[in-house]
């Protein structure tokens, strides 16, 4: 007797009936847009290249990874070519159930992709406080960024990016696959630029999307969407996108906020150098990608600094100038604080795949090269151990969750972090641990060849035990548990 916001009726447990998959646009009029010919503009008339749909003479079988023998084969049956047949099935026709019966009327798919690590975010357009008008944004692992209407459920458009019409190729055909396939599986952030807190969108406001893609590739995409029924590829940065040679898979959710370089202020995406595969094994390993830190221009996509072990970041640490190298994937979101309350970020923390905990203290109105000053605030996996065991090698997933403790005796930031294996989560090998590290210097910014020795997990409270008569004390001069 279940409904799903979206529904007319009781829908109960079948997918197929309810939610958004169940009021997608029928396929001759859904709008499906990708970046095929490298336009940033996505819908400008109903037969640019970069819209999907039947017959359109723009679209090259190439784009699918097909041939044009294997794109241009006839389906005497359907009176369809197999590109036909493929693109017919992405928009929503259920090309298989019409190959059993041919003279049958087609019938919708009505199912989307799995939004599986996705959360979706929503952009209030106007409206009331009861009846916003609002857009859903989410995507999923058959490649597609969906824009949602919130009231009807109904898709508005989708876009898939250039680099995954192959996928369709392969969802269409439906292989047996040893190993689950991934799309757009990265976090996503909306942001609203010059938002004036005032109802609907207007005057100077714009709006983007950003989004990763986790195990779908190692690219970041953003999207302006200021026009709800008018997306712009605002830009992509890949590993093959100069400055961002050391990006892994896009595993960040990306960490919008406002940074002032020489002067000018910029809004400002802050995400982890993703993540290397290599870390799907068991055991401990120094990565060759994702060690690094990047700032995007919201707007443009360039690279406004960048920290990490190569000497082409802005801030090198290559464990020779600095206290500690980068040697290890940031697949975790970047946790960045404005501690001034100026609007301006200033302090950043983040875990890595070594089990350590970085920060790093944004000195607003520098120049690139010393904006950011930044070292190793906790070491407490494999990464600094000269003979580590298999329950020492510990991995940060999760961006560190901060709270400030006003202690009398003296405030610190407790920087809150638990360790996982999520490649293999029924590994037992390691130790698995929460933490609570105390960073003593609240508002003071350190700098990068002064910084302090790291703390070392043995030098942590162990409060595993939960004695009312033995339960360990913590001095305010501890460095944590």
């Amino acid at each position: 007797t279940a409904f799903s916001f979206w529904s007319d009726a009781p829908d109960g447990d079948s997918v197929r009936a309810c939610g958004s998959a169940s009021r997608l646009p029928i396929w001759t009029s859904r709008r499906l847009y990708s970046n095929a010919t490298g336009s940033q503009n996505l819908t400008l008339t109903q037969d640019a290249a970069n819209r999907l749909f039947l017959g359109n003479p723009d679209l090259a079988p190439a784009d699918f990874g097909m041939s044009d023998l294997q794109a241009a084969t006839a389906d005497l049956n359907l009176n369809m070519t197999e590109f036909d047949k493929v693109l017919a099935w992405t928009l929503g026709m259920d090309v298989w159930a019409l190959e059993d019966e041919p003279n049958s009327v087609p019938q919708p798919r009505n199912a989307m992709g799995d939004p599986l690590h996705v959360r979706p975010t929503a952009v209030i357009y106007g409206g009331k406080k009861d009846s916003p008008d609002a857009v859903v944004f989410t995507s999923t692992n058959d490649g597609v960024l969906h824009a949602v209407d919130a009231a009807t459920g109904e898709e508005l458009w989708g876009f898939v990016p250039k680099r995954l019409l192959p996928r369709l190729v392969e969802l269409y055909n439906d292989p047996l696959v040893s190993n689950k396939r991934y799309g757009l599986d990265g976090e996503m952030a909306s942001y609203v630029v010059d938002n004036d807190q005032l109802p609907g969108i207007g005057g100077d406001e714009r709006v983007f999307i950003v989004t990763g893609m986790r195990r779908g590739g190692d690219a970041v995409f953003a999207l302006e969407v200021t026009d709800r029924n008018n997306p712009r590829l605002a830009w992509v940065v890949d590993s093959n996108t100069p400055g961002f040679e050391a990006l892994g898979q896009t595993w960040s959710r990306p960490s919008i906020t406002k940074v002032n370089i020489g002067g000018e202020l910029k809004e400002v995406v802050i995400v982890g150098g993703g993540y290397d595969t290599g870390q799907d094994n068991p055991g401990y390993r120094r990565d060759t990608v994702g060690n690094a830190i990047y700032m995007i221009d919201l707007e443009t996509g360039s690279l406004l600094w960048s920290a990490g072990e190569a000497p082409s970041h802005n801030l090198v640490l290559d464990g020779i100038n600095s206290n500690a190298a980068m040697k290890h994937s940031i697949p975790a979101s970047i946790k960045v604080l404005d501690l001034s309350g100026d609007g301006t970020a200033d302090r950043m923390y983040a875990g890595d795949m070594g089990g350590r905990i970085w920060r790093f203290d944004i000195a607003n109105g520098s120049s690139r090269d010393d904006l950011v000053q930044g070292g190793l605030l906790a070491t407490l996996g494999a990464a600094d151990l000269e003979n580590p065991t298999a329950a020492d090698v510990r991995r940060f997933y999760s961006a560190p969750d901060i709270v400030a403790v006003l202690d009398p005796q003296g405030p610190y930031l407790a920087v809150n972090i638990g360790s996982g294996f999520r490649a293999s989560p029924l590994e037992t090998a390691t130790t698995d641990e929460f933490y609570s590290v105390r960073d003593f210097s609240f508002l003071n910014a350190i700098p990068t060849d002064q910084y302090p020795e790291p703390t070392t997990r043995d030098q942590l409270i162990n409060v595993t035990t939960f004695d009312a008569t033995a339960y360990p004390e913590l001095l305010p001069t501890d460095k944590g548990w």
